[in-house]
């Protein structure tokens, strides 16, 4: 009977090591499983978070374009109109242009388009053309301080390089023949080119790279 007992005590001994090993195995097996859970819930909160933040980022790429647009078509919409406000100025002051030959300081005009000429050109042979109805300004006293003009900026003058033609109008071109070179210099061509570079000007200010 002591025999049987002590098999019986052992079998008792191996089934309660044999339970305490599975109780073991299963607490394992509960934390592996609720760890792998929560690696999982991470991860989908990891790829959610990415997911937002990658959408997020491209919301705001579309919006910035959206208002970069925007921008740059309210750029132009204001340089149309400042364009047009340009245009309508200057339509009114070429009106006038058509008048100015009528008043009394149009020769001390001319002689300033005639300085230009002759800084822009810088030649030892300039052809001055003016408009017919310019010729009888040209009095000797006038032809002699259009000379002195030349004398001082050390150009060659000649009256012979006095010309008048009546496709001219208010102003005068400058020619060098032997160049093919050609300055225009009439008031409509000066307000013209005063024209581009204030529009010129403008589209500058509101296109420029912003810093």
């Amino acid at each position: 009977m002591e025999k049987y007992g002590n098999i019986n005590n052992l079998l008792e001994e191996l089934s309660q090591d044999a339970q305490t090993e599975i109780n073991k195995i299963l607490r394992e097996a509960e934390e592996y499983k609720a760890n792998k859970e929560k690696q999982i819930e991470r991860d989908k909160q990891i790829r959610k978070r990415r997911i937002l933040d990658d959408a997020s980022r491209k919301a705001e790429k579309i919006k910035k374009g959206f208002f970069s647009n925007l921008k740059l078509e309210l750029k132009r919409i204001k340089l149309k109109k400042q364009e047009e406000n340009i245009t309508r100025v200057f339509d009114k002051i070429n009106q006038s242009v058509e008048k100015v030959s009528q008043d009394k300081r149009y020769p001390d005009l001319l002689k300033k388009l005639i300085q230009e000429i002759i800084e822009v050109l810088h030649d030892k042979e300039i052809e001055l053309c003016f408009s017919r109805t310019d010729e009888p300004l040209f009095t000797d006293a006038f032809i002699k301080e259009v000379e002195e003009l030349f004398q001082h900026h050390h150009v060659r003058f000649s009256r012979e390089s006095i010309k008048f033609d009546s496709k001219i109008k208010n102003g005068v071109m400058g020619l060098i023949k032997n160049k093919n070179l050609i300055y225009n210099n009439t008031l409509k061509a000066k307000m013209s080119r005063l024209k581009n570079e204030m529009a010129y000007a403008i589209y500058k200010e509101l296109f420029q790279e912003e810093e």
